[in-house]
């Protein structure tokens, strides 16, 4: 795929680039895959180049997926911080933006460590709440699970409390569609957030993950 990517780049539209980007992650996951060093490096400075050519054609989804797959590859080059660019450009669409595309974007900022200012998060944030019908669990726990990341970090302050209680209730709503892996990081994102829910919440989720099978748990799920 990084050899498509070189011999290919100057017909490569913004679809094709989002499609190569998420074929590069999936392949990146396979164990057996053996990675050529220099094709690769060669082929992430080309990506990198068609991602910032393309920047102004794209919408919400295309820039969650870049975004989404840089963190998943690890990209070493990052010319001119084009996260940074990525993110601005989201932030300006974000009213078009649906629930994945949120989950994804808040998601791979966590794993970058690279955050939209506190204004533009709010805005992210309130549509996603927004579209909160049209949403499943896992958009909920990844925003969460990056809001946490974003307090470890030593942000201060990184969401209201009214925002936060919002987000956990729609969370909960859909708690019986959650996986194990998504209660535990939203456990653990409430602890480093310092936020204590009322009622029962906390409780819930233990109780929802404490009753899944053992084979769908992961070590990491019980330690968080």
């Amino acid at each position: 795929v990084w050899g498509i990517l070189l011999r290919h780049e100057r017909y490569m539209s913004v679809t094709l680039v989002c499609l190569a980007a998420v074929r590069l992650r999936r392949l990146s996951k396979r164990r057996n895959t053996s990675d050529n060093g220099r094709v690769r490096s060669r082929g992430e400075r080309v990506l990198v180049s068609l991602v910032r050519r393309r920047l102004p054609s794209m919408n919400t989804k295309h820039v969650a997926t870049i975004l989404h797959s840089m963190a998943a590859l690890r990209l070493s080059v990052d010319d001119g911080d084009l996260a940074a660019s990525l993110i601005d450009r989201f932030v300006l669409l974000v009213d078009g933006a649906n629930g994945q595309a949120i989950g994804n974007m808040v998601w791979a900022c966590g794993k970058l460590g690279r955050f939209p200012d506190k204004e533009s998060l709010e805005r992210i944030l309130r549509r996603l709440l927004s579209v909160s019908g049209e949403c499943n669990s896992q958009n909920f726990s990844n925003t969460l699970w990056a809001l946490g990341t974003m307090a470890e970090q030593g942000l201060s302050d990184v969401v209201s409390d009214p925002t936060l209680e919002l987000l956990l209730s729609c969370y909960v709503c859909k708690l019986s569609e959650s996986v194990p892996q998504g209660m535990s990081n939203v456990l653990w994102a409430l602890a480093r957030l310092g936020y204590e829910p009322g009622g029962d919440v906390v409780q819930r989720i233990v109780r929802e993950l404490l009753s899944r099978p053992r084979d769908q748990m992961k070590p990491q799920d019980l330690a968080n």
